[in-house]
């Protein structure tokens, strides 16, 4: 689907929909409308590989990237509605089911637009929403009405890119047994368990606000939006679904805040501690509020009813730290004090937020009728960090210690790639990063890893490192090894205990012996359907079992074959890479993903960039540094004699660097008849007539 997208639409073209472009000479640039632009041009737009970036945002990429950040969206997501934009589909079958959906969304739209004027022939039904507080302008902005033939208030329901999914209908005067609301029943565009209502508008103030609000209704939503709380949406439901959630995770970042609304029932306190657990689960680094509905009312509707817009804005300003209402929670259904103690012990001690246990002791002083001091010395004394620490305030003179011990500890954590130029450039590797090299499946990508495999091997020989071979088996990246250390050729390595050449012979054993030592704390797996479960699993029992310490270098080959889930290969990819970077992260050691170039990112003699890395923008933007490369003499249409004195070349860009510059090209000579990857500087190594590396 993406390489469909980038060969068919021009990029020019679809940007200039939206703002204005110069032209000089193959670039375009103009005013950028994915932030406000109005005075130099920063948006600069390159015909000649069909990519953008912005110097005002500082973000770039190709035609998914634009799209998806234009419209707060994810890269499927965006990916998808091109297709149905341009009406370009991955197959006959796939162009058939998009005509399908097109006319029943047409039919659902006709629907829709006969609910303008409703209201007129149904007058009843239209005092019963005005009762519910809801002004004319927030009725029509929901694009509210009535139904025909009963009495029933009609709410249509978008899907997440404001195209109308379906209806529901409340109903004014239920029977005891007849439920109040009524949906439509699922089908291709409509699926209750995965709609958010209001996903559409509110996507673009929750990036304004960097925050949402999560609450369980139609009218709910409306009552926020008529008090301008318009980062609200609603799930419908008592509970939230993961696939509602993941709509969610694609466009809240970790510092989003997340607010729950509950309604004033039992069963719906109940629900609450369910979905705080879902929200926690999916996004676990997110502060959690809670709005509080006042006693006598039922929900923010009725708040609305009884008082004002600024009474629902007033209860959103109070909203409380969800750890806070828990704990309230608690108190308020066990009736036995001394139960209550060990509860709300419990659950204080998963809570690291001094301010907030500061406000969890203060409320219980007062409820338990015990000095302020003894419940803070009860909930493990971490009150005590919330005060403030006069130590805490950093001099220049404190700076500069601290920064000393900073750099030695730096020593300790920083591993180089054994490439003067490289390590130069990047400062090296840290635990926690993720390193990934983007190459055409023909350039090397494999050679290069283990080239680096080896360099760490001899500089960290104490090291444990992991290597996850998933495309070749393991004796013949042994057989690589071989040839990288002793300078042999294949069939020298393969032929070996065959061969009669005494002098051979004794090479090879000193070969083996050298990489005996030199991998002394270093092993293989080539095991097919790996996850990135598994592949943590693997290096966590190889720091138990075979090193007896914590393995330090994770390298991957490649990451298109990490078993995963998603409903696409983007997805899968996606969420693969985003695993990777948290796996580096919990395990404290470096990981080196290999990746494939798409089918964008030409043929392996042209130069590439991080961005065209295979099916997922996320591989570019998980990564800590990523090297792209390429080998000029596989560039197509060039004549024998240029193709000679390209011989040997591999280039290396620096696409992506957190510790220094970035788009810095590095050479390196390939030393084919070995698979040996040298850096060429001034003190190159260098080799004689028959390909051996000799000496300086």
């Amino acid at each position: 689907m993406f390489d469909i997208l980038k060969q068919n639409i021009n990029l020019t073209r679809h940007i200039e929909k939206f703002t204005s472009l110069r032209q000089s000479g193959r670039t375009h640039h103009g005013l950028c409308p994915l932030h406000p632009d109005k005075e130099s041009p920063s948006l600069y737009v390159y015909s000649q590989d069909n990519s953008w970036w912005c110097f005002g945002c500082n973000r770039g990429g190709d035609l998914i990237d634009f799209e998806a950040l234009r419209q707060n969206i994810s890269m499927g997501d965006a990916a998808k509605l091109l297709c149905e934009e341009y009406n370009l589909h991955p197959s006959p079958m796939e162009s058939i089911k998009f005509q399908q959906t097109l006319a029943l969304r047409r039919k659902k739209t006709e629907w829709l637009d006969s609910l303008t004027g409703s209201f007129n022939k149904r007058p009843d039904i239209y005092e019963y929403v005005k009762k519910r507080g809801l002004s004319e302008e927030t009725l029509k902005e929901f694009h509210v009405g009535a139904g025909e033939n009963s009495n029933v208030v009609v709410i249509p329901i978008n899907d997440k890119f404001g195209r109308i999914a379906g209806f529901a209908r409340r109903l004014i005067n239920p029977g005891p047994k007849d439920p109040k609301y009524v949906n439509d029943s699922s089908d291709s565009i409509y699926d209750k368990s995965e709609i958010l209502y209001n996903f559409d508008k509110a996507k673009h103030y929750i990036k304004e606000k960097k925050a949402i609000v999560l609450n369980e209704g139609y009218f709910d939503t409306m009552t926020l939006w008529e008090a301008d709380i318009k980062h609200s949406v609603a799930f419908c439901s008592s509970r939230i679904t993961k696939d509602q959630m993941k709509s969610i995770v694609d466009i809240v970042d970790e510092d989003y805040k997340v607010y729950l609304v509950p309604t004033n029932d039992e069963t719906a306190q109940n629900e609450l501690v369910k979905n705080i657990a879902i929200v926690k689960l999916h996004l676990p680094k997110n502060h959690i509020r809670v709005l509080v509905i006042p006693e006598g009312c039922k929900d923010l509707n009725d708040v609305l009813i009884q008082g004002d817009k600024e009474v629902v804005a007033d209860i959103y300003d109070a909203s409380i730290p969800v750890e806070l209402y828990l704990v309230k929670r608690i108190i308020r259904i066990e009736p036995q004090q001394e139960a209550q103690y060990q509860k709300v012990k419990n659950l204080c001690d998963g809570i690291d937020n001094a301010m907030i246990l500061a406000d969890i002791g203060d409320y219980l002083a007062g409820v338990w009728k015990k000095p302020p001091e003894i419940i803070k010395s009860y909930l493990l004394a971490r009150s005590e960090s919330s005060s403030v620490d006069i130590s805490k305030f950093k001099t220049i003179d404190t700076l500069i210690n601290d920064y000393d011990l900073y750099v030695e500890k730096l020593k300790e954590n920083r591993i180089n790639f054994g490439w003067v130029k490289t390590d130069l450039v990047t400062r090296g590797m840290r635990m926690g990063d993720v390193v990934t090299l983007v190459a055409a499946s023909n350039v090397g990508k494999t050679m290069m890893a283990q080239n680096l495999i080896l360099n760490l091997a001899k500089q960290y020989p104490d090291m444990p490192q992991i290597f996850f071979s998933l495309e070749q088996i393991g004796v013949m990246a042994f057989e690589r090894f071989v040839m990288m250390e002793g300078q042999m050729e294949s069939h020298q390595v393969e032929g070996w205990h065959k061969n009669q050449d005494v002098l051979l012979q004794d090479k090879l054993m000193e070969t083996l012996k050298s990489l005996g030592k030199s991998f002394k704390n270093f092993v293989l797996v080539d095991e097919g359907d790996m996850t990135t479960k598994k592949i943590e699993n693997y290096a966590i029992q190889a720091g138990m079992k075979m090193f007896n310490k914590p393995v330090k270098v994770i390298v991957v080959d490649y990451l298109g074959y990490i078993k995963g889930e998603g409903q696409d290969m983007y997805h899968r990819i996606s969420e693969i890479a985003r695993e990777m970077k948290q796996l580096a992260k919990r395990l404290n050691c470096v990981v080196v993903l290999l990746c494939q170039v798409s089918k964008a990112g030409k043929s392996g003699g042209d130069p590439i960039e991080g961005y065209h890395a295979r099916d997922s923008g996320v591989v570019m933007e998980s990564a800590d540094i990523l090297f792209s490369a390429w080998r000029p003499e596989l560039k197509e249409d060039l004549k024998e004699s240029e193709r000679k004195d390209l011989e040997g070349i591999y280039m290396v860009r620096v696409a992506k660097n957190r510790y220094g510059p970035s788009g810095v090209k590095i050479e390196f000579m390939f030393v084919k008849r070995y698979l040996k990857l040298l850096e060429k500087r001034d003190e190159i190594l260098t080799v004689d007539k028959d390909g051996k590396i000799v000496g300086k």
